[in-house]
């Protein structure tokens, strides 16, 4: 019989404070892990967890958990979905989220709420009141989106959600930008009338501006056409420095801040039409006709004023409205 092999003291002693430190450390996780989850829980318990935990499932465009925070409201649930949402936080995501009072009556909660839609350049800041109520061991929102009709009086055929045309009717959306964006890098929709919040309801009007580059290369456009103008064989519509002078008869140099003299618009037209006005100083010459009809010229400093239209694609094609005076 082989007798039983016996460890030297030494290896015996390291063989126990290895168990030792293998069951603190297994202590350890389990403590880490419970602190984990129970600031976890605290994190979206009561009122103002459920609104934080629900906000927290828009930032990260989490459409299945955000619905998951309370009830969904009657209406169409077409743009409640992770593409639309991820579209909303392209367009604007959510930032610098702070809650602020908590009412609360029993089971039922009003909690104030603060943040930012960053639209790049721009920031628009947002409140909210949002309903909660206790439901067992949990608080949910008294409704997950708003119900709202998006509304458009310019360029409504060049406006679209994920591609789809928008919903003449009411619909559901989550908090934060709309989701609507337009098919022309000239036009956008104005950040300031863009956002929904929970309480939004009844009608979003959204408006419609020139982008940036809109304004710019509709400025270019006109200043070019303009200058045209000023050169023989002239357009006859052409804007005309005086009511009595004589078509095609303007000689001259714009003023080097010429597209600062002007502005654009974005017109109530459904196909998305810019307008651009102003007045722009020149120098030259034209011809006018007194009430004898005799022609006399006019040399030095002249106004031009301004209205033109160009629809918002490209190229831009410059119309003038009421060439004469």
């Amino acid at each position: 019989m082989t007798p039983p092999t016996i460890l030297p003291a030494r290896r015996r002693r390291g063989l126990f404070w290895l168990a030792v430190l293998v069951a603190i450390t297994a202590v350890t996780a389990i403590a880490v892990g419970s602190l984990v989850a129970y600031e976890g829980y605290a994190e979206t318990s009561g009122p103002e967890g459920a609104v934080r935990g629900y906000f927290a499932a828009l930032q990260r465009a989490d459409a299945a958990a955000a619905l998951g925070f309370g009830d969904i409201p009657s209406g169409p649930h077409t743009l409640l979905t992770a593409t639309v949402l991820k579209e909303q936080r392209a367009i604007a995501p959510i930032r610098n989220l702070t809650l602020g009072a908590v009412q609360r009556q029993g089971d039922q909660a009003t909690v104030q709420v603060d943040w930012t839609l960053d639209f790049g350049a721009t920031h628009i800041a947002a409140h909210d009141s949002i309903d909660v109520r206790k439901h067992g061991y949990s608080w949910r929102l008294s409704a997950v989106a708003a119900r709202t009709r998006l509304q458009l009086g310019q360029a409504k055929s060049r406006a679209a959600i994920v591609g789809a045309a928008i919903p003449s009717d009411d619909v559901l959306v989550f908090p934060g930008a709309a989701p609507v964006r337009m098919d022309t890098p000239y036009l956008q929709v104005d950040p300031g009338s863009s956002v929904i919040t929970l309480s939004s309801g009844g009608l979003t009007s959204l408006a419609i501006v020139a982008t940036p580059g809109g304004r710019t290369q509709a400025k270019s456009a006109v200043v070019a056409a303009l200058q045209s103008c000023l050169r023989a064989g002239a357009d006859p519509r052409c804007p005309l420095p005086d009511h009595r002078a004589i078509p095609g008869s303007a000689r001259g140099t714009l003023s080097a801040d010429a597209a600062g003299q002007l502005s654009v618009l974005v017109a109530d037209d459904p196909a998305g039409l810019l307008q651009v006005n102003g007045t722009i100083d020149a120098t030259g010459q034209f011809t006018v006709l007194d009430f004898d009809n005799t022609a006399s010229q006019h040399r030095g400093a002249m106004t031009i004023p301004v209205r033109a239209t160009a629809y918002a694609v490209g190229p831009l094609v410059v119309n003038w409205v009421d060439g004469a005076v």
